[in-house]
């Protein structure tokens, strides 16, 4: 094959990689999305409710010295949560993972006929036993560091139950806030588009390495979406071009996500 036509089939299968991931990945963080602010607003009410309760132990918790009173406090509210929050982040962990790995045996073509990368792989079992819980575990611990910032704050200045429950509202409201990522409205969404996105990269590169052991050489290249806002380390990534599916890109990472919100993809192909 002559390099001109390898460089525009290159091209071509980008776009085709591209187009691939948005229309699998897109119905999943939808539903994640919608589930992440269900959860959100259950956390919301209950540690108002707990608030409630504590309103006439607001001077002892003024005096604590650590924020083990604080803390106790918001754990209630984000246990009442958890097992919810969990089972929304592995149905879609589960549902992007298996279209990552779809979407990489259909660009193999014909070199991975008769091949099968399902969730009763012992890697995507290893993968998805633990991600839900590590992740629900990793979300909850920014929500509490940022709930336990606005509930130090309403004691050490006396705030009493009103103030300190429009404070708690507001920082739920944040959420629905502009990111600094212009692509991400909130962080509900922020959440979703992580989450989905890293089971289905995973998937994408588990794959790869399983036709690889097979008997089918193949090498990776990263993708980025090519505008303005695309970072440097990402640029890096995608300027190495094709290299082993075993190998890390310059950025040390073997895959996207690089961090949360990534919008890379991985690309695979059969080494010519």
């Amino acid at each position: 094959m002559s390099t001109a036509l390898r460089s525009a089939l290159d091209a071509f299968l980008a776009e085709a990689n591209a187009l691939t991931k948005a229309r699998a990945v897109a119905p999943l963080e939808r539903r994640l999305l919608a589930s992440v602010k269900r959860v959100f607003a259950l956390q919301e009410a209950a540690l108002l409710r707990r608030l409630v309760r504590v309103k006439s132990r607001f001077p002892a918790l003024r005096e604590s010295d650590t924020d083990e009173a604080l803390d106790a406090l918001i754990e209630q509210a984000l246990s009442a949560t958890r097992l919810p929050f969990e089972r929304a982040i592995d149905q879609a962990a589960q549902d992007a993972f298996l279209a990552g790995a779809q979407a990489v045996i259909a660009e193999m073509g014909e070199v991975a006929a008769g091949f099968s990368f399902d969730l009763r792989h012992p890697q995507a079992e290893a993968y998805l036993r633990s991600h839900a819980a590590e992740r629900v575990t990793m979300i909850a611990e920014t929500t509490r560091l940022g709930l336990r910032a606005i509930l130090r704050q309403g004691m050490e200045n006396g705030w009493g139950y009103s103030k300190t429950a429009r404070a708690i509202r507001e920082k739920y409201a944040e959420f629905s806030k502009p990111s600094p990522q212009k692509h991400i409205r909130n962080r509900a969404e922020l959440i979703a588009i992580t989450e989905v996105g890293e089971a289905y990269e995973a998937a994408a590169l588990l794959t790869a390495q399983e036709l690889d052991a097979a008997g089918v050489t193949i090498e990776k290249s990263w993708l980025t979406v090519g505008d303005a806002r695309v970072t440097a380390k990402c640029r890096a990534n995608q300027a190495k071009g094709w290299i082993s599916v075993d190998a890390s890109f310059p950025s040390g990472h073997r895959r996207p996500l690089r961090f949360p919100g990534c919008r890379c993809a991985l690309q695979t192909r059969p080494k010519e």
